[in-house]
């Protein structure tokens, strides 16, 4: 929709956003809101500025934000929108290989510098309340945190956890994440006074009106919402056909502890009903045709069980061949039904017995 602000959590916004040189001021108060009051930037060098050409034509994969601080401390920020199963192992990679890609052959390991990732994420990876997490390395024994192991650090900032009212929010972290989930709907003219408080985030809302009345910066920005959608709904396809799998699987194993209960109840009638005819017939003859007849059904119904969901509604002729088969005709026929593909096959397969 031509009227509405480019969403700030889009890739290409965001990039634009806080990786452009001339918005090097924004990147610092956003890092600042993260990572204070341990850390306290002043200045940094984006180490990959955006580079609005290499974007034309969707060239340009690059997703995240490298940069350093004016005490040499790097930074990787990235916004992931989309639930990753693996994320976690991509952000521990891709914080090893900035603080590996700092030195050049033949360096002294002296030269490496901490380094710090800041991932902003539209899905949950962690179970409780809490919006962000920060990671380090510890002793498990003691919780103790030394210092050169502090070198490799990560945070991760969950918005979908966000819920304040805007009477509640005060800190900086708070006007930046409200900015990040509802930014797509201000203006300079209806931006709340707490937000419109941060000279920051009245320059980011003034770049999103302007990356939104910009007809080349528009359509690449709809091109990557396009995008994103067709991504949304191959994961919601992959989810359910996951769930459809999952539902058939447990029809499965439903069906064959329902048949392995049976087979227990039909040894156990079979031998109650032994006994009361041991009488007559003899107990060991009554006893080793309750089990047998009680096997052979339970056979018999996974066999129909399989057939139907395989192959559809069982013919009353198939069924009453099937009824007549020994325990193992029973498994031969269970073992092919997955290369039989019709009725008719099925009764060809029968005649050849």
């Amino acid at each position: 929709m031509r009227g509405v602000n480019p969403n700030p959590t889009v890739d290409f916004v965001f990039r634009k956003l806080f990786g452009s040189e001339e918005n090097k001021d924004l990147l610092i108060s956003l890092i600042n809101s993260i990572v204070e009051p341990r850390l306290h930037l002043t200045d940094v060098i984006i180490k990959n500025p955006f580079n609005l050409a290499a974007y034309k034509g969707a060239k340009e994969s690059i997703v995240d934000i490298k940069a350093m601080d004016q005490d040499g401390t790097w930074y990787d920020i990235e916004m992931q929108v989309l639930g990753h199963i693996f994320y976690g192992k991509r952000a521990l990679f891709y914080l090893a290989k900035e603080y590996v890609d700092q030195l050049e052959a033949g360096e002294h390991y002296s030269a490496l510098n901490t380094t710090i990732g800041i991932h902003f994420l539209g899905f949950d990876v962690f179970a409780d309340d809490r919006m962000v997490r920060h990671f380090v390395f510890k002793d498990m024994d003691t919780n103790e945190c030394p210092a050169h192991l502090e070198d490799l650090q990560l945070y991760f900032v969950e918005l979908g956890k966000f819920h304040k009212k805007w009477s509640d929010i005060s800190t900086l972290r708070d006007r930046w994440i409200a900015f990040l989930t509802q930014g797509q709907a201000f203006t300079r003219n209806n931006l709340p006074a707490t937000l419109g408080s941060e000279a920051a985030i009245m320059k980011a809302v003034s770049e999103l009106e302007r990356m939104g009345v910009d007809p080349q910066l528009r359509d690449i920005y709809e091109a990557e919402e396009k995008a994103k959608m067709a991504d949304i709904a191959e994961l919601q396809y992959a989810e359910e056909q996951g769930i459809k799998r999952g539902i058939e699987r447990g029809l499965e194993q439903g069906i064959e502890q329902g048949i392995e209960r049976g087979l227990e109840q039909g040894i156990e009638q079979g031998i109650e009903r032994g006994l009361e005819q041991g009488i007559e017939q003899g107990i060991e003859r009554g006893l080793e045709q309750g089990i047998e007849q009680g096997i052979l059904r339970g056979q018999r119904q996974m066999l129909i069980r399989q057939m139907t969901r395989h192959i559809g509604l069982l013919p009353a002729h198939i069924e009453a061949r099937i009824d007549i088969l020994s325990s193992h005709h029973i498994t031969e026929l269970g073992e092919a039904l997955f290369d039989l593909n019709s009725y008719a096959e099925v009764d060809e397969w029968l005649s050849r017995l």
